[in-house]
């Protein structure tokens, strides 16, 4: 994932109406993104919409789950 210039990752997402969700104040869900600052991971949760722009996250890949 590339989010507003840094690369991240996604950590969790959170559905519609779930405790998680309302106890992060994004009742309608969103996404838990893990950003690369430097070595330096910071999160931030995108909901549709905040303001913030979906066209500033960019798809790179999935990593390869370990069986």
């Amino acid at each position: 994932m590339h989010a507003a210039g840094h690369l991240g990752r996604v950590a969790e997402v959170f559905q519609p109406a779930s405790h998680t969700a309302v106890s992060c104040r994004c009742p309608e869900g969103g996404v838990l993104i893990l950003s690369d600052w430097d070595g330096v991971e910071i999160p931030s949760i995108w909901t549709p919409p905040d303001g913030k722009s979906w066209e500033d996250l960019e798809f790179l890949g999935r990593k390869q789950r370990r069986t």
